[in-house]
Formats: structure tokens, C-alpha cells, sequence
């Protein structure tokens, strides 16, 4: 198989609370963010290797110079991605996530 670069894009439902003041009530956060990310073939590794993850969400409330609002859709997202190459023929092996 000819190596070339694959990229791919999710969309998960998100649901974080957070209390930014102390003395006021948990407020909840709801919305959409969409991950991205290019996999390229290392030649020094000899696996693919996923880069320039990006990320957006629509309530507005999280910035993405800072953490995803949701860490664990994070780990999803890299799984779902491996899950994408390995339905477009690249060998589970050849991934280095």
C-alpha cells in the first residue's frame, strides 16, 4: 500500500458543569465540538502518526488554546480516527497511536 496522508474529522455531543465563581450554583455546558487531524506516514518510525489536532466548539465558552472541554472526547476521537484508517486499509500495526 502507498503511504499518503489521510485526514479526518468528528463531531461529538458535549455536557461539562463547572463553577466558575465558588459561591454561585454548578452551571452546565452544553454543545458540539469537532476535532481534526492529519496522519502521515513517519519514515524514521516506519508507522503513521496523527498531527495538527484542532478542535472547536460551539457554545463559545472554551478557548482552543487550552484544553478540549471534554479531555475523554479527546481519547475518543484518536480512537475513532485509528478506527478510519484501519477501515481505508492501513494495518493496525503500522499505527503509532
Amino acid at each position: 500500500m502507498e503511504h499518503q496522508l489521510f485526514e479526518y474529522e468528528n463531531t461529538y455531543e458535549f455536557s461539562v458543569e463547572t463553577n466558575p465563581y465558588d459561591d454561585e450554583e454548578n452551571e452546565t455546558i452544553e454543545g458540539d465540538v469537532t476535532f481534526s487531524a492529519d496522519a502521515e506516514w513517519d519514515e524514521l518510525d516506519e508507522e503513521y502518526v496523527y498531527s495538527d489536532i484542532s478542535w472547536s466548539e460551539t457554545s463559545g465558552r472554551f478557548t482552543t488554546f487550552g484544553d478540549s472541554p471534554n479531555p475523554d472526547l479527546e481519547e475518543k476521537f484518536l480512537d475513532d480516527f485509528r478506527a478510519y484508517l484501519i477501515s481505508q486499509g492501513v494495518d493496525s500495526n503500522d499505527i503509532g497511536w
